[in-house]
């Protein structure tokens, strides 16, 4: 026999193939054959001999071989718990397992084979749905932390949290949990009296009789642990005794006759304090960034512009964040939060917020996303997220431990400091030990770092980052991560702005892109003559409006502002410019001013294009658009004074339908687009008996061509007629 065949039936063993005679009779002939099964195994290497028995570097291949012998003996004990063996008993171990394995029953060996169907199915249970700690473990030992899913590692994380939480919670209540007092068979007496010095209430417990030193020192730390303290000051009608500053202490403090006592917990207590401040935090940020964000501002300028949506931007984040701090409180408030319940400042919720956006850029930056493809996700981000302990260069390690070493006291700072570099080779030095981390306090604080490194201030942060974790209870990753999702909870769903706001501030965003933009004829309506401009058009409800030439609709937009009860229709040649007017949400009727037909208006106000005459040219192509009895007014160049056929009539035009009054010197100098350019506004009214179309500039040019062209055809007739 070999130590093969042994092997081969405990499998037949593990498979039910088995009963306990045919057990006890195979045992028989392992112990019969052990020369045989010895050789077999001595034929084998020792790294062949580990695979059956623990790896000890004392032991010889003859050890080993004794090892596995034994190993393989073992087998054929199927009951729990293992064999007592002592070398001293003048029993060998093979005698004892024997009398063991001999005293088995059929009863046991069911038992086995029913233990390890159950082990086998919580195994493969785990390795297909791991719901505890040490089902993770088993899995990711067989399948490889590769295999885990997103909602595996969620759920693991959150054991990890929960675990490391609850042991915090416990150490708590130890630390607040003071013992039974020895009085020795004194007894306790509460009074209420007055601080001779302060005026305020005081609570004290006084003894009916002397007690030893030792049992005074004990009492006496179990009161400072409680929040009193001993007096025996007496003068001016004060009592000497144990003095407290509430009567519940107190009351506490006689309680350890009888027994032990828990302090209370103050982490209620912190909640309601953190959630009042982030309350009242949050109210002045919003209120703070809400003026920001509504504040005029000059933007006419591309300079001015990035300067104003930075601001925007500024206030917005600032009311986003006051948002965030707001559900936060009030979850503090409810207690409807666990992993970040010991959360105080915004500094807390601002360093986890850090540390998802910076796990997001690693995102992008390891899955090589597109930059137009770059966006939050805040499941695949926390995954990401790695603790972020202090760390330095090596290079700066070694430098800073060089000249430390040099300052008085440092000196056995500078030699840890010397064999954290001995024990690690990398570039990058991490502190994940809070005796590494007081190191490195320590240097930030040392006059070699304030005379060397006055400048950098990084480390600093570093530190007071992982210090404000740790407040929070947050000292794993785990634990980090499912607090991230706790606020990507909190965080769903909050917005700084109202769909309105948000939709006006995208609008406002889109328009500043033109800043800058040289198109001819684009010079966009300042606001204090567009509101002009439109008090003259003497608007009603229910109207219809045209804005020809809209560019980026700053007149429709004061029209809307004022009538929200009229229909717009604009004009624009630009596709870009008419993409704006749609999303502002008016009707585009064409892209060209001078070919606009059929429909009429009630009113048409409009600021066209000035360049060689095209203003007189739009405003009278357009006043045949109008319905009877509607008004036109237009922003022109202030030029009609001037000589020339088609000015001349075109103050004979103003003089019959309407009038014209200047504008203010520079009226566009504070516009979107700023020039230097006087204009006038033109008021024109069509009759309630709508006249024949009027010509336009250019159709007296093209009358006088066509009836040019037939005078001539009528000539050419004649002459062949002769």
């Amino acid at each position: 026999m070999t130590y093969k065949d042994v092997i081969e039936y405990s499998k037949k063993l593990n498979s039910g193939e088995v009963g306990i005679s045919d057990l006890l009779r195979q045992f028989d002939a392992v112990v019969a054959d052990e020369k045989a099964i010895k050789e077999s195994l001595d034929k084998l290497t020792i790294p062949e001999l580990t695979k059956y028995t623990a790896k000890d570097p004392r032991n010889k291949k003859a050890d080993y071989v004794r090892k596995v012998y034994n190993n393989l003996l073992f087998t054929f004990y199927v009951k729990e718990g293992m064999i007592s063996y002592s070398p001293f008993s003048g029993q060998t171990f093979a005698g004892e397992m024997a009398k063991a394995i001999k005293s088995q029953t059929q009863a046991d060996i069911d038992k086995y084979l029913a233990d390890r169907a159950e082990r086998k199915a919580k195994r493969e249970a785990a390795l297909s749905d791991p719901q505890t700690i040490d089902d993770f473990r088993l899995f990711v030992q067989v399948k490889g932390t590769e295999a885990l899913t997103p909602q595996l590692k969620a759920r693991y994380d959150a054991l990890i949290a929960k675990k490391t939480f609850d042991e915090q919670a416990q150490r708590d209540e130890r630390q607040r949990t003071v013992q039974k007092a020895d009085l020795e068979g004194a007894s306790m007496t509460l009074k209420k009296t007055v601080h001779t010095k302060k005026g305020t209430d005081l609570w004290v417990v006084t003894l009916g009789a002397r007690i030893s030193t030792e049992a005074y020192r004990d009492l006496n730390s179990k009161a400072k642990r409680l929040g009193g303290w001993y007096s025996s000051y007496s003068s001016g009608g004060a009592v000497p005794g144990f003095q407290f500053t509430t009567e519940q202490a107190a009351t506490q403090f006689m309680q350890l006759q009888e027994g032990s006592v828990v302090k209370p917990s103050a982490a209620e207590t912190r909640a309601q304090t953190a959630a009042e401040k982030l309350h009242a935090m949050a109210d002045r940020w919003e209120q703070e960034g809400r003026e920001k964000l509504t504040r005029d501002r000059k933007d006419n300028t591309a300079r001015r512009a990035r300067m104003a949506q930075k601001a925007e931007d500024d206030a917005e984040r600032m009311i986003m964040n006051a948002a965030v701090m707001r559900k936060v409180a009030d979850a503090l408030e409810k207690g409807q939060i666990k992993y970040l319940s010991k959360v105080t400042s915004w500094a807390q919720i601002s360093d986890l917020m850090a540390i998802q956006r910076e796990a997001m850029y690693s995102r992008w930056r390891t899955d090589n996303v597109p930059t137009s493809e770059r966006v939050a996700e805040p499941e695949k981000d926390i995954e990401q997220v790695k603790f972020p302990f202090p760390w330095m260069w090596r290079e700066e390690w070694a430098k800073t431990a060089e000249g430390i070493e040099k300052e008085r006291g440092y000196s056995l700072l500078a030699n840890r400091m010397k064999k954290v570099l001995r024990a690690s080779t990398k570039e990058i030095l991490y502190f994940t030990s809070p005796i590494t981390v007081d190191d490195l306090k320590k240097i930030l604080v040392s006059n070699y770092w304030a005379k060397e490194r006055k400048y950098r201030t990084w480390e600093q942060d570093k530190v007071k980052t992982y210090d404000r974790l740790l407040a929070m209870g947050i000292t794993n990753v785990q634990t980090l991560r499912t607090a991230l999702r706790e606020l990507a909870e909190i965080r769903k769903g909050v917005s700084a702005l109202t769909p309105e706001e948000q939709k006006d501030r995208e609008l406002k965003d889109a328009e500043r892109k033109f800043i800058g933009r040289k198109e001819s004829g684009f010079f966009p309506t300042p606001k204090e003559l567009a509101a002009d401009v439109v008090e003259k058009a003497k608007i009603s409800a229910g109207m219809s409006i045209l804005e020809p030439s809209a560019g980026i609709g700053h007149l429709a937009d004061v029209i809307a502002d004022e009538h929200p009860d009229v229909d717009i229709d604009v004009a624009e040649a630009f596709y870009d410019m008419r993409q704006l007017l749609e999303k502002k949400g008016y009707t585009v009727v064409g892209d060209d001013t001078l070919s606009l037909t059929g429909k009429q208006y009630d009113r048409i106000i409009m600021n066209p294009p000035f360049e060689k005459g095209a203003d007189i040219q739009h405003v009278m192509y357009c006043f045949n658009l109008l319905k009877p009895g509607g008004r036109l007014v237009a922003i022109m160049a202030d030029n009609k004074d001037g000589q020339g056929a088609d000015k001349e009539a075109f103050r004979q035009f103003v003089e019959k339908y309407g009038y014209s009054e200047k504008n203010p010197e520079g009226s566009f100098k504070s516009a979107f687009r700023p020039t230097g350019v006087n204009t006038i506004t033109v008021v024109l009214d069509m009759p309630d008996k709508k006249p024949a179309p009027e010509p336009t500039p250019d159709r007296l040019r093209m009358a006088k061509a066509k009836a040019a062209a037939a005078a001539a055809r009528i000539r050419i007739l004649k002459l062949k007629e002769q």
